[in-house]
């Protein structure tokens, strides 16, 4: 099940993959994105490629394929879904109307007036908790340091697991963008956090500052799930070929991830996986594997 939910991932991915479109609203603010309805349902978040982050829609579909792997389901389902302009002007909320003209221009269309694009699950009971600035980061962070005390009846045992699971994650698929506001949220009771947003990642190379970024992030964690650093382990470059192939828009001529990302992505790995097994050695495989 989807945390929150009553339906599976399974489920979730064929609703998103096959469920009618009757509206669309713009509401990505730097990138182009649009809130899927299925009549008064929202059905997901429409990524379609466009020229502002030309790949972000595979960014989306690569990170869910990759966390299916990882065991993570609190990544929200993600598939990959094609459109028309027409079918997006067509369907375009009329309160945005004045808006096509500008969102057209943005848009990357294929033959035949195709649009690639990714539809990602709107997750209704998502809340801000203000888990990612101030006294709620330094308190979080601390809670997954070596020695200290583990939960408590702010931070229960498994939000520190998503939390966790969440730094080690975005290590892998080279995610900057988590702590930049708003992509830390969960459910209202804080027993769950989701991992979403990240057609950001997936970077060939990282700056220097990006590089200190993503290990600041995840240095904030000494203490990580058993199973996820299993499975991490099991991310071989045959693993992360199957998994990416479970999405339909990934094809040896035209794969998620560039072979350059590939090779990004498994050096991460390694590198995580290192810092992992130091832990170990200095503080012993309970100590640092507390989390199932």
């Amino acid at each position: 099940m989807f945390p929150g939910g009553e339906e599976t991932h399974a489920a979730l991915l064929a609703r998103l993959r096959n469920e009618s479109v009757t509206q669309l609203r713009p509401v990505g603010t730097t990138s182009v994105v649009l809130r899927a309805r299925d009549g008064d349902v929202t059905l997901g978040a429409y990524r379609p490629a466009a020229t502002t982050h030309p790949r972000g829609h595979v960014h989306e579909i690569a990170a869910y394929r990759i966390a299916e792997h990882l065991g993570l389901d609190n990544v929200p389902p993600t598939v990959s879904r094609m459109m028309t302009t027409s079918d997006v002007e067509r369907r375009l909320d009329a309160n945005y109307t004045d808006r096509w003209p500008g969102l057209r221009e943005r848009l990357i269309v294929g033959h035949a007036d195709v649009i690639q694009g990714s539809m990602t699950y709107w997750i209704p009971v998502m809340r801000e908790l203000g888990l990612d600035q101030g006294d709620a980061l330094r308190e979080w962070s601390a809670k997954l340091r070596h020695g200290s005390r583990l939960e408590s009846d702010t931070y229960p045992r498994t939000l520190l697991r998503d939390l966790s699971n969440c730094v080690l994650f975005d290590y892998v698929i080279g995610n900057t963008d988590r702590f930049s506001g708003a992509n830390l949220q969960g459910l209202p009771d804080r027993s769950r956090v989701f991992i979403r947003d990240h057609n950001l990642a997936f970077f060939e190379e990282l700056t220097p500052a990006r590089r200190e970024r993503l290990s600041s992030a995840l240095q904030r964690s000494e203490r990580f799930s058993r199973t996820t650093v299993e499975r991490l382990l099991a991310l071989t470059p045959a693993a992360l070929e199957a998994a990416l192939a479970r999405d339909p828009l990934h094809s040896a001529a035209t794969p998620l991830l560039t072979p350059a990302q590939v090779s990004a992505l498994l050096a991460r790995r390694s590198t995580a996986l290192s810092y992992i097994g130091a832990l170990v050695d200095q503080h012993g495989s309970a100590a640092v594997l507390v989390f199932d």
